[in-house]
């Protein structure tokens, strides 16, 4: 019988995306989790960090995630009264079986610092913009136990630290996630303004009406574009340019006088990066990035008119905070960055960025899993 051809194109359609789903090989992590005596630990959470991929451990200790595909992940285990553990696993092209230790936390008594009766409150503010951010996302987010955290100020060296002994509970409104945070380390320099913090992030979906869904997913949309993740993708792919990123070798930073004030300036080549020149297949799931530091900018427009054909090196001084141009500063500590289509990377100290994209903090993140809309 033929098949008229809204049929046929559906047909097509089905089949293509059969193929994909074929092609696409989905592989879980199992593991035991016991304690110190070696006893099975019931109940613990197990999670991949910056995903929304959990589960618990059973009667028998065990834990199954099942649908990941190959690439770097980040396990972490969660038990009440036991210390954090977290390990990277590399998924390839077969599954993997973690044996899980966890230690008992020994109970610390954190150093206090005495203050006026706000003390807190202050310091509590100083956190949030720096945890959270200050974009139109992060003002969307709430953060439902703020009393797990405690503060102390070193006052000499101008540094605040922050711990808290369980999830921090964020709802994200804006983007429409119930996210739980482990704090590992946070510490903001007061005189510097600048703030490193790291921990591991469980996504939650909220549960929301269409027309809620529909604006998270714009929102989504919006926090994706002229991410890091968006452009450690464009990397992996080979189409930072036809993504919106413009990417300049970048020779050096420093310090201009501007009257009374010193502004940052970086020195680059006005040259765009060829990118297939800096990255090397390392197999069928990951590249190695190899490459000093980038200036990397992003703004579609003009990197859809951008000559690429331009053979001699231009050096220019500019502000490393080009006009409100949406610009960071990228730089490798180690020889290469081995990153994943995911925009994951297997060594979390593989990058160091400043500007635009590090000003994005937990209020604007996504969880690694996310896909864009099909243009």
């Amino acid at each position: 019988m033929a098949l008229n051809p809204k049929s046929l194109l559906l047909t097509l359609a089905a089949i293509f995306f059969t193929v994909l789903v074929q092609a696409q090989v989905f592989l879980p992590v199992t593991g035991t989790v016991v304690d110190e005596k070696g006893d099975l630990v019931k109940g613990a959470t197990v999670f991949i960090s910056g995903s929304l991929f959990k589960t618990v451990t059973d009667d028998k200790g065990e834990f199954r995630i099942n649908s990941l595909t190959a690439g770097s992940y980040q396990l972490v285990v969660r038990m009440m009264g036991y210390a954090i553990f977290d390990r990277a696993i590399i998924l390839e092209n077969k599954p993997i079986d973690v044996n899980v230790p966890l230690i008992i936390k020994p109970i610390a008594l954190s150093e206090v610092t005495i203050g006026p009766g706000d003390a807190w409150d202050s310091y509590y503010v100083l956190f949030k913009g720096q945890f959270l951010g200050t974009s139109r996302f992060a003002d969307g987010c709430e953060i439902l136990n703020p009393k797990i955290l405690s503060f102390n100020y070193n006052k000499k060296k101008g540094i605040l630290t922050a711990e808290a002994d369980d999830f921090i509970l964020i709802e994200n409104k804006r983007l429409g996630y119930h996210i739980r945070y482990l704090l590992r380390d946070f510490q903001f320099t007061i005189n510097s303004n600048t703030a490193i913090f790291d921990g591991d992030a469980l996504f939650d979906e909220m549960e929301g009406s269409k027309g809620r869904r529909e604006d998270w997913a714009r929102n989504r949309y919006d926090a994706y574009k002229g991410s890091f993740m968006h452009f450690l993708r464009s990397v992996y792919a080979n189409n930072a340019l036809k993504e919106g990123f413009i990417a300049n070798p970048l020779f050096k930073g420093f310090l201009k006088a501007d009257g009374d004030v010193d502004v940052p300036m970086v020195t680059i080549d006005t040259r765009p990066v060829r990118f297939d020149t800096i990255l090397k297949k390392v197999d069928t799931t990951f590249q190695s990035l190899r490459t000093n530091q980038l200036y990397v900018t992003y703004d579609p427009k003009k990197a859809a008119n951008l000559k690429t054909n331009l053979k001699t090196a231009t050096l220019k001084d500019i502000k490393l905070d080009n006009n409100g141009t949406e610009s960071t500063m990228v730089k490798l500590p180690f020889k290469q960055a081995v990153i994943d289509r995911r925009g994951n990377y297997t060594n979390y100290r593989a990058f160091f960025i400043h500007g635009d994209m590090a000003s994005r903090r937990v209020g604007d993140k996504l969880p690694f899993d996310y896909e864009p809309p099909v243009k």
